[in-house]
């Protein structure tokens, strides 16, 4: 069980890999369904990721490590089955006895303090932000856009 987390900069992670191998899903679409929420996920701390280049070229493999609670929301999003009920119980298991056995020194106590930090001011950010004032700077960018190209417009013109 102790194989299925793995520490990352001193927070408990799991990466896609292992999640998609124990939950009979395709590596691809794990990483897929994190790479199209990524925006979720970083709401609960940085979304550690890892790149390889393939043995044959091409774009590089992104690897998702996950905390426990960037994990517990991806687990809501997969449908459940036998195979996925039994992963989640391990992992709760998991995580609760890597949390026991992790030191709980001043430093990782600061980085859970920060990710507190973060996600609060995540939601205060949210919560501020005015829809009326983003639809009038909308209009003003593209009313100045609109101007720029007229212009732009003549001066091919021109030349």
């Amino acid at each position: 069980m102790n194989d299925l987390i793995l520490i990352k900069d001193n927070i408990p992670t799991v990466s896609h890999i292992v999640i998609a191998q124990n939950t009979n899903n395709k590596v691809n679409s794990i990483r897929d369904l994190i790479s199209r929420n990524k925006a979720d996920f970083e709401e609960f701390g940085e979304l550690k990721q890892t790149s390889l280049q393939g043995l044959k070229g091409g774009k590089p493999k992104i690897t998702y490590y996950l905390n426990e609670e960037q994990y517990s929301l991806l687990m809501t999003y997969i449908k459940n089955n036998q195979i996925v009920k039994k992963f989640k119980i391990n992992m709760v298991k998991a995580f609760f006895k890597m949390k026991e056995l992790l030191p709980q020194t001043p430093n990782h106590q600061l980085q859970r303090e920060n990710i507190e930090l973060k996600r609060t001011l995540n939601r205060v950010l949210l919560n501020d932000i005015n829809i009326e004032q983003l639809k009038e700077q909308n209009l003003k960018y593209y009313k100045e856009l609109s101007e720029t190209k007229m212009k732009l417009q003549k001066i091919k013109n021109i030349l």
